[in-house]
């Protein structure tokens, strides 16, 4: 999770020229993505 890595975090700022947005729970947004992801899939 980029969150726990601040390194990372300015690797990509730096590397783009802005600021990612590093939500407060940032693994609940991923396990959400991943919810979404899947419902999609078994919709086909």
């Amino acid at each position: 999770v980029i969150a726990h890595n601040p390194i990372l975090v300015q690797l990509i700022e730096e590397s783009f020229g802005k600021q990612p947005i590093v939500p407060p729970n940032p693994q609940y947004v991923g396990a959400f993505g991943a919810a979404l992801f899947a419902l999609q899939n078994t919709k086909k």
